[in-house]
């Protein structure tokens, strides 16, 4: 699951960048599993001397990464801005005070594992932050994941209300993103107030981190974060969150909520935008032929058109379905079908032609050549004079 926390970053990073902030949000809840694994169940004296404590600064993270997302996602931008960095300032403190035990000799965090497990009462006395106590550091970490938790809920609900229509999704998709969205929200919520209450529970009595709650924790938190994660791989398309029209799109800073309160837009409209950015990209590249450059890429047709990448990525599989890579090799192979039998490149050879059409590789030009027409360029040439000859 820590693996597959990461995938959709590492496959939707150019496309969305948002999904930065939810691939660290899931991976770090996911950290924060394992860890609590290791300690209460597995006991090992290693991998809790590797995990439990040091990675204490990641989960005060997880509220401001999981706002971050919702924010951007429901205002369709990518923001992050200097000012933004100020949520993190609870983890950084924290961090600051973790130094030395950080940096403290690996055997002495085994030797003070092999003591927490040996006598639970450490749990709560383990002393090894600056400024934090334990159970400071339990309440501090909870309290805020529930308050973004909780202003991340108001920011849906706000949007649902005011924003939802404008999204150019088909319906379904919309819905299906919107629910995939409270559904990580129920999760949070469920598993931290888990956790409120396991807290309790130590504080009265620290041999309860053996208890059976312990064990149900773990293994709803890890079911609902193993759905949610494996839900990605299911419905990809979650990933692109709520794409608006161009002219819809929010400056940074502004109110990431349209003021629209019209209900009634018809779903055809959001077709129509898509349709259009269809013809938009087709008349880009019959007018430009920008895929004769070598260096054309996914970033150029961002700037030509002015419209977001994954808006352009949603049009590709939606609407023309096909892969950008895909719709540049057919361009050009037409290319270079037409060059092959138009008299004004007969002083040009045949590799010359495949240069000319953007390829670098003369084995990746005639590779790809036949695999789309089933004959070598030369032949397919043969092919084409006999033809006018007849």
């Amino acid at each position: 699951m820590l693996f597959l926390s990461f995938l959709p970053f590492g496959f939707n990073a150019q496309k969305n960048p948002n999904t930065l902030f939810l691939s660290f949000l899931l991976g770090f809840l996911t950290l924060y599993g394992i860890t609590h694994y290791v300690v209460t169940i597995m006991e090992s004296v290693f991998w809790g001397a590797l995990l439990y404590i040091n990675l204490t600064p990641l989960y005060l993270m997880t509220g401001p990464l999981l706002y971050f997302y919702v924010r951007n996602t429901i205002a369709d931008v990518y923001r992050f801005e200097a000012k933004d960095l100020l949520h993190f300032l609870p983890a950084l403190i924290h961090f600051i005070g973790l130094i030395p035990y950080t940096f403290s000799a690996f055997s002495d965090k085994k030797a003070i594992m092999q003591e927490l497990f040996v006598n639970r009462d450490e749990v709560l006395s383990l002393q090894t932050s600056l400024f934090f106590t334990p159970t400071e550091n339990f309440i501090i970490r909870l309290t805020l994941l529930s308050i973004y938790t909780l202003i991340s809920l108001w920011a849906l609900y706000r949007f649902r209300a005011k924003g939802y229509v404008s999204s150019i999704l088909p319906e379904n998709q919309k819905k299906t993103t919107f629910r995939w969205l409270l559904m990580l929200h129920f999760f949070i919520l469920i598993s931290v107030g888990s956790y409120i209450v396991f807290v309790l529970m130590l504080l009265t009595n620290p041999d309860a981190i053996d208890s059976h709650l312990n064990n149900n924790i773990l293994n709803v938190s890890g079911l609902f974060l193993g759905l949610l994660i494996f839900s990605l791989l299911a419905f990809p398309d979650i990933l692109y969150g709520f794409p608006k029209k161009k002219e819809e799109l929010v400056i940074a800073g502004n109110d990431p909520l349209p003021k629209t309160t019209n209900q009634s837009k018809p779903p055809k409209e959001n077709e129509a935008y898509y349709i259009n950015l269809k013809k938009e990209l087709e008349d880009y590249f019959v007018s430009e032929e920008p895929f004769l450059s070598p260096d054309f890429k996914m970033a150029d047709i961002v700037v030509a058109l002015s419209t977001p990448q994954h808006h352009i990525n949603y049009c590709l599989k939606h609407y023309m379905h096909q892969t950008l890579p895909q719709l540049k090799t057919a361009h050009r192979m037409a290319w270079v079908a037409n060059a092959l039998t138009d008299s004004k490149f007969n002083a040009n050879t045949i590799d010359a032609i495949g240069f000319k059409a953007g390829y670098s590789s003369k084995s990746s030009f005639y590779k790809t050549f036949k695999d789309h027409f089933n004959v070598t360029p030369q032949e397919f040439k043969n092919q084409q004079n006999l033809a006018k000859q007849g």
